[in-house]
């Protein structure tokens, strides 16, 4: 019996229908052939409207969809039929759109507006911009918790909430892992494998024995919970091992872990970068690793990402033990004055370290700038005790620390290791230290 199929894509103002109707071979047919050759499409007419109409697809007689440009192919496998190993990595799926529900009296609206414009000029997904959030009748039930909010859409379901940096570059590639996201983990061949582990800033490749369930399992489960920041990939593998491996674009560095157990937070821990524009997606994760953070503000994502290339050997030399970001301070508005800062009236940029071990909060001099010569010698003014921490208004001045304070955890060495490099772990007297 047939099946028929309507395929629909957006290209700008107008829709995109085509027609198919599949051969499905009935499994009770004495004469079904498993050959993948048995099975045809014919695909009856192909028309544009001007108006988005909602189509019917069977997803449960569409295993694969390869690609559709503007002369329309499609690769229909029919479920059950093809081995998994066989399915091609992913084009952009129908009906990808990206919402974005804003407030117009908002501060982060004329900033999002020039991301979002440029965004629009480098992909063809189309985007909406809702711009009188929780009026609008478009907007979600229950309003989104934060404004503006990025909601991307396959046809009428919503698929997921972008919670990254709402930068031009960020959102871009988001749009990538949306494309690739119908086959989580993608299915990779080994030939696949080496052009795959570039598509991303961090794309982690599990290879897998047939028999492999745990590590399977695990690896499928973080693929599904952190697609739409990082990119996954299987590659079924006859080795005597199975391991996961990443590549982190920054540091162009290569981490294995061959364990279900904790899979999670080793890929978490992997992911990091050496700095980075902070978003809700990643504040508390790195507040939780505990070691001092520091901030630095500034409205304009270009000048971020220059801040952030100047300063990438400085922080991968204190990657393990200081978190570094760059800010926009309109999506954390109330971040600078907890940390005594006032941009708005001293100019940015502006920075800030704050201790979590103890909460101390230090203040970059205005009148320094942010190179990596200059910020590792103000963190050695601020070990050495010539940088007073910021004392919030109505409270009193910290104590001089003593051996025990709060930033003082007990160790097993009794060396004396002294590092005048900024943001290092200092032994002294069988203590440990947390220090800039």
């Amino acid at each position: 019996m047939g099946q028929a199929l309507i395929y629909q894509r957006t290209e700008q103002a107008a829709t995109i229908i085509a027609h198919v109707d599949m051969a499905v071979n009935d499994e009770d047919d004495d004469d079904a052939n498993d050959d993948a050759n048995d099975l045809y499409f014919t695909m009856s007419c192909l028309h544009h409207q001007d108006e988005l109409q909602q189509a019917p697809i069977p997803v449960e007689r569409l295993y694969n969809l390869a690609r559709m440009a503007d002369n329309i192919w499609l690769s229909l496998l029919a479920s059950g039929t093809y081995a998994e190993d066989q399915a091609p990595l992913a084009e952009p799926t129908p009906g990808l759109r990206l919402v974005a529900f804003v407030n117009e009296s908002h501060g982060t609206r004329k900033a999002l507006a020039q991301e979002w414009d440029t965004v629009r000029s480098k992909t063809k997904v189309p985007l909406e911009w809702v711009a009188d959030c929780p009026n609008d009748s478009r907007c979600p039930s229950p309003p989104p918790e934060t404004i503006p909010e990025i909601l991307l859409y396959r046809g009428p379901e919503h698929v997921a909430v972008y919670a990254g940096p709402q930068t031009a570059d960020e959102i871009l590639r988001f749009i990538d892992r949306a494309k690739r996201s119908f086959q989580i983990p993608a299915h990779v061949s080994p030939e696949e494998a080496d052009g795959f582990k570039d598509v991303d800033d961090f794309v982690c490749i599990a290879h897998l024995q047939p028999s492999e369930t745990s590590l399977r399992e695990a690896f499928e489960d973080v693929a599904k919970k952190y697609w739409t920041e990082f990119t996954f990939g299987v590659v079924d593998t006859q080795a005597a091992d199975s391991k996961v491996v990443c590549y982190k674009r920054d540091d162009a560095s290569t981490h294995t872990s061959s364990s279900p157990d904790g899979l999670d937070s080793w890929l978490i821990e992997a992911s990091r970068p050496l700095i980075t524009d902070l978003s809700r997606a990643t504040h508390d994760r790195l507040l939780k690793r505990g070691w001092p953070m520091v901030y630095i503000f500034h409205p304009s994502a270009a000048t971020r990402a220059s801040i952030r290339a100047q300063l990438s050997s400085f922080a991968k030399s204190q990657y393990a033990s200081l978190t570094s970001v760059t800010v926009d301070p309109a999506y954390f508005p109330d971040l600078p004055s907890k940390l005594g800062l006032d941009p708005a009236r001293d100019g940015y940029p502006a920075g800030a370290v704050h201790q979590l071990s103890n909460g101390r909060v230090y203040r970059y001099p205005k009148d320094r700038g942010f190179t990596p010569k200059e910020l590792q010698g103000w963190g050695l003014d601020v070990w050495q005790g010539r940088v007073k921490p910021w004392t919030p208004p109505g409270q009193e001045e910290p104590k001089e620390e003593k051996a025990g304070g709060a930033n003082v955890r007990i160790v097993g060495s009794s060396n004396l290791k002294v590092k005048n490099i900024p943001g290092l772990k200092i032994k002294i007297g069988g203590r440990e230290r947390d220090e800039l």
